[in-house]
């Protein structure tokens, strides 16, 4: 009787140590896997969750900017349309889930008034496109403004390195 509970202990043990090294392995194996998923996370772009208002003007519709790209990849971007143009003019076909981020104003004075309501961290403007000034007093409801050239690869290279980490 001895000698069945000897054999019977061994053949526990085994298993035991059968069921340890596929717990370790698969421990590992998953491990694996999420190390895998995490560098393919950082190798994505990433893009900033700072609220932005981008004032549509004729230079950024000419610099393609990939404004249907920014406003479904990121959350806090709205793009401002001012009275001289619409949404028609933009280089590309808006996705409808997107359209609650792009406001057309029908005055000047709309503009700005959206603009403060925003209240976003940054704000880019090509101001020689406008056909008006920027209100002074627009400094103390945004935090930056920032006026680009109408250069489009200017343009581009700084909207972009704003949004994209």
């Amino acid at each position: 009787m001895s000698n069945f509970n000897s054999k019977r202990l061994k053949k526990m043990g085994l298993i035991g140590c059968v069921v340890v090294l596929l717990g370790t392995g698969g421990y590992a194996l998953y491990q694996s896997y999420l190390n895998k998923e995490q560098e393919q996370e950082q190798i994505t772009t990433k893009y900033t969750s700072k609220p932005i208002t981008i004032i549509l003007t004729d230079s950024i519709i000419s610099s393609n900017l990939p404004i249907n790209e920014i406003l479904l990849k990121t959350d806090n971007i709205v793009l401002v349309i001012p009275p001289n143009l619409s949404v028609d003019d933009l280089n590309e076909e808006i996705d409808e889930s997107i359209s609650f981020k792009i406001i057309e104003c029908s005055t000047n004075d709309g503009v700005w008034s959206v603009v403060k309501h925003l209240n976003s961290e940054v704000i880019f403007v090509v101001n020689d496109d406008l056909n008006y000034e920027i209100p002074k007093n627009l400094q103390r409801y945004v935090g930056e403004i920032i006026e680009l050239e109408q250069n489009f690869s200017y343009i581009n290279q700084k909207i972009l390195s704003y949004i994209i980490n």
